[in-house]
Protein backbone atom coordinates (compact mmCIF):
# COMPACT_ATOMS: atom_id res chain seq x y z
CA UNK A 1 0.00 0.00 0.00
CA UNK A 2 1.27 3.47 -0.77
CA UNK A 3 1.72 6.07 1.95
CA UNK A 4 -1.31 8.02 0.74
CA UNK A 5 -3.60 5.04 1.09
CA UNK A 6 -2.13 4.22 4.48
CA UNK A 7 -2.95 7.70 5.72
CA UNK A 8 -6.47 7.55 4.31
CA UNK A 9 -7.05 4.11 5.77
CA UNK A 10 -6.05 5.38 9.24
CA UNK A 11 -5.88 1.89 10.75
CA UNK A 12 -3.58 1.22 13.64
CA UNK A 13 -0.70 -1.15 13.15
CA UNK A 14 -1.14 -4.53 14.87
CA UNK A 15 1.93 -3.77 17.00
CA UNK A 16 0.19 -0.81 18.60
CA UNK A 17 -1.89 -3.17 20.73
CA UNK A 18 1.02 -5.21 22.08
CA UNK A 19 0.61 -5.66 25.79
CA UNK A 20 -2.64 -3.73 25.93
CA UNK A 21 -6.11 -5.19 26.46
CA UNK A 22 -7.99 -2.21 25.07
CA UNK A 23 -6.27 0.05 22.54
CA UNK A 24 -9.03 2.66 22.77
CA UNK A 25 -8.03 3.48 26.37
CA UNK A 26 -4.57 4.66 25.41
CA UNK A 27 -4.18 8.38 25.05
CA UNK A 28 -2.75 9.75 21.80
CA UNK A 29 0.52 10.86 23.44
CA UNK A 30 1.00 7.40 24.96
CA UNK A 31 0.51 5.76 21.55
CA UNK A 32 3.02 8.16 19.99
CA UNK A 33 5.57 7.49 22.74
CA UNK A 34 5.18 3.75 22.24
CA UNK A 35 5.57 4.13 18.48
CA UNK A 36 8.79 6.13 18.98
CA UNK A 37 10.08 3.40 21.29
CA UNK A 38 9.34 0.69 18.70
CA UNK A 39 11.08 2.70 15.98
CA UNK A 40 14.12 3.12 18.23
CA UNK A 41 14.28 -0.66 18.78
CA UNK A 42 13.86 -1.36 15.07
CA UNK A 43 16.68 1.09 14.30
CA UNK A 44 19.00 -0.90 16.57
CA UNK A 45 18.34 -3.94 14.37
CA UNK A 46 18.70 -1.99 11.13
CA UNK A 47 21.94 -0.14 12.02
CA UNK A 48 24.39 -2.91 10.99
CA UNK A 49 22.84 -2.86 7.50
CA UNK A 50 23.27 0.89 7.20
CA UNK A 51 19.55 1.60 7.43
CA UNK A 52 17.40 3.91 9.50
CA UNK A 53 13.64 4.06 10.02
CA UNK A 54 11.95 7.40 10.69
CA UNK A 55 8.39 8.54 11.23
CA UNK A 56 7.57 11.66 9.27
CA UNK A 57 4.07 12.75 10.07
CA UNK A 58 2.74 9.23 10.43
CA UNK A 59 4.55 7.95 7.33
CA UNK A 60 7.33 5.43 7.92
CA UNK A 61 10.45 6.09 5.82
CA UNK A 62 13.28 3.57 5.55
CA UNK A 63 16.55 5.20 4.44
CA UNK A 64 19.95 3.78 3.50
CA UNK A 65 23.44 5.24 3.66
CA UNK A 66 23.40 5.99 -0.07
CA UNK A 67 20.34 8.21 0.31
CA UNK A 68 17.89 5.69 -1.08
CA UNK A 69 14.56 5.95 0.74
CA UNK A 70 11.44 3.83 0.66
CA UNK A 71 8.03 4.48 2.16
CA UNK A 72 6.76 1.49 4.13
CA UNK A 73 3.14 0.91 5.10
CA UNK A 74 3.85 -0.55 8.54
CA UNK A 75 6.50 -2.29 10.61
CA UNK A 76 5.89 -5.64 8.92
CA UNK A 77 6.97 -4.16 5.58
CA UNK A 78 10.19 -2.71 7.01
CA UNK A 79 11.95 -6.08 6.88
CA UNK A 80 11.07 -6.74 3.25
CA UNK A 81 12.47 -3.38 2.18
CA UNK A 82 15.47 -3.69 4.52
CA UNK A 83 16.46 -6.92 2.76
CA UNK A 84 16.15 -5.14 -0.56
CA UNK A 85 18.05 -1.89 0.08
CA UNK A 86 20.33 -2.67 3.04
CA UNK A 87 24.02 -3.53 2.86
CA UNK A 88 23.50 -6.53 5.12
CA UNK A 89 20.11 -8.17 5.75
CA UNK A 90 18.98 -7.48 9.34
CA UNK A 91 19.41 -10.38 11.74
CA UNK A 92 17.18 -10.01 14.82
CA UNK A 93 18.82 -13.07 16.39
CA UNK A 94 22.19 -11.33 16.46
CA UNK A 95 21.14 -9.33 19.52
Amino acid sequence: MCAGCGILQNNRDWTEGFGQHDNSRLQAHERMAEKRRRIMLVNELLAPGGLKLSDRGGILILSGLTGKSVTVANLAHVWIEADRIGRVPPDPLAF
